[in-house]
This record gives structure tokens, sequence and C-alpha cells, in this order.
């Protein structure tokens, strides 16, 4: 059975006042904001510190990743894991507002690429979102074939320390160096070799930004607006695992509502149910159609245990 690892305490004769607690709980978290980060040098010497490189095929397309025992050894040499150091020394999946899973890769992270895979979907030039982004491997996927994507993630140390070395992994035309090793099911070390130029090549390929989703959304429909141009948004919003958390799940919806063209689609892959958390995909469905502006339908992707679900959304 699936089950956050979450480090949130609680009374045990809380029950009576448990929701009111909870909203109000809720409401006192401080949110990071939204921040930009470009590809830089920093960003290559994640990859040239040892890291230990994996490897997985979907289709036809190999998709490299740094693997997380690489990502551990590094936040906590260089003294990088403020808000992340619960997942190495707690072994947790989430501390609302401070650290947000996006070091693991989850179940449905495979659902999605899966079905992006068998898609007729041409991403040439297509702009691609993919929020609460972790790895990216979705995004990344995408991009191998022509599309331009943004992506973001909670925490800023998921971006230094996982998205941009796995973008700049995948999105190179350049011979990033050597990987001695056969594929996912072997971990295998990386010498790196990228010039400083091919970066800022990368750059137009790809956006990356951390912060929670109201101040990203804030952030990115500002520049839509002030460009006045539909064209700033996205073709395709992809999100996986990200619905866990019932009092984010407004400010998901705007984000994906606000930043998606009138013509385009999301694909929201996650899990009917996340136990010890409380969210999943029936809720949002509901709030969805509360709010009335996008047509939702459900696809299967594992109905054995706790279901797994792909939900495809399009402006009415």
């Amino acid at each position: 059975m699936f089950e956050f690892k979450f480090n949130i305490e609680e009374d045990e004769d809380s029950s009576i006042n448990k929701s009111n607690e909870k909203t109000d709980a809720s409401a006192q978290l401080q949110w990071l904001p939204a921040k930009h980060h470009p590809l830089s040098l920093k960003h290559l010497k994640v990859l040239a510190d040892g890291a230990i490189i994996e490897e997985v095929t979907v289709g036809k397309t190999k998709i490299k990743y740094i693997s997380l025992s690489s990502v551990e050894n590094i936040a906590l040499k260089d003294s990088l894991s403020t808000n992340i150091s619960p997942a190495f020394k707690s072994h947790t999946d989430l501390v609302p507002a401070i650290y947000e899973g996006g070091l693991k890769i989850w179940e449905c992270t495979w659902d999605l690429l899966k079905h992006l895979d068998s898609s007729n979907i041409d991403f040439t030039n297509c702009k691609i979102l993919e929020l609460g982004c972790g790895a990216a491997l979705p995004a990344i996927y995408t991009a191998t074939y022509g599309a331009q994507i943004t992506i973001q993630d909670y925490n800023e140390e998921v971006i230094d320390l996982v998205t941009a070395p796995n973008v700049i992994l995948n999105l190179t035309n350049h011979d990033v160096g050597t990987i001695e090793g056969d594929n996912i099911s072997k971990e295998s070390s990386l010498e790196v070799n990228v010039p400083e130029s091919i970066l800022k090549e990368m750059a137009t390929k790809a956006s990356l930004y951390s912060g929670d989703w109201g101040s990203f959304n804030t952030m990115i429909s500002a520049t839509s607006d002030k460009n006045k141009n539909s064209e700033e948004k996205f073709d395709l919003i992809l999100s996986c695992e990200t619905i866990y958390n019932p009092d984010c799940h407004q400010k998901l919806l705007n984000a994906l509502t606000n930043n998606l063209k009138q013509t385009g689609t999301i694909l929201l892959a996650a899990k009917n149910h996340y136990f010890g958390v409380g969210g999943g995909t029936q809720q949002f469905i509901d709030l969805v159609h509360k709010e009335g502006k996008l047509n939702v339908e459900t696809h299967i992707t594992n109905s054995e245990g706790v279901k797994r679900e792909i939900l495809e959304m399009h402006h009415k």
C-alpha cells in the first residue's frame, strides 16, 4: 500500500477540532516565493563532482538522470540541504512548506512518460510547462522532441541538484561526457565536459523555477499579461503526484488554468488517494467541476492496489 512518510506532529486528543486546526495551520505556513534559476556552472559542478547517473528508456528515447544517492552526498557535503535535509535525516517525503518531496521519482512519473510516448502529440516547438517537476523526466522527454520547456519545483535545492543537472544531461547536442554503465539497472559515473556557451544555448530550450505555485502563477501570469500575448501561455501542462495535499489544490488549479492556452491540454498523473496526507484524484476532479472552467477526462493507468490515473483537462 502506498503511503507518504511525512513529518507533522498531531495531538492524539485533537480529533474534534482537527479540520479547523488543519485549516489554521495551513494558513500560517510560510510558502517559498517563486525564483528563476538560469542554468549555470554550479549545475555543471554537480555533475562533475562524482555524480552517479542512471538511465531509463521510454519507447525509443533514452533519458539520463542523477541518482538520489549522489544528490544526498553532494547536498550534505556542501551544506546545501537546509530545506531538503528532512529527506535524508528523517527519511520523510513531506514537511509542508519546507520540503515537498521533489527528490523522489514517484510512480506516476512512469505512467505519464508511457502516456506521452504512446500519444500522437507533435512536440516540435510546443511550449510545455511541468509543475512540481522534481527530476522533470516528462518535460525533458518532450524537450528531446523539440519542445520548449518551463519546469518548476518547490525547493530550489531540488532545482539546483536534480532538475538542472538532468536538463544538462539530456538537452545538449554537445558530448556531455563518458558514461560507464549500461542502463537503468546499473548506476554509472559521469565525467563532464560541457562548455559554458552550451548552457546559454540550453537556456533557449529550458527555463527553471522554484517556489510556491501561487507565487509562480503570479510571476508567470504577469509576464503573459504584460506582453498581452496568449502565445506566452502553454500548449501542454504536465504534473505528477502533486495533489496529495488538499490545501494546495486551489492554487495548483489556478496555475494550471491561468497558464494554459485556449487550445491547450493538461495531463496530471496522480493516485486516487494519498494515505497519510488526504488528497486524491476525486477531490481534485470535484474542485475542477466546481470551478467550471475546465473539462476533465480520466485515464486509468493502474487498477490494482492504489488506483493511479491521468486526468486530461481542456478549457471549456
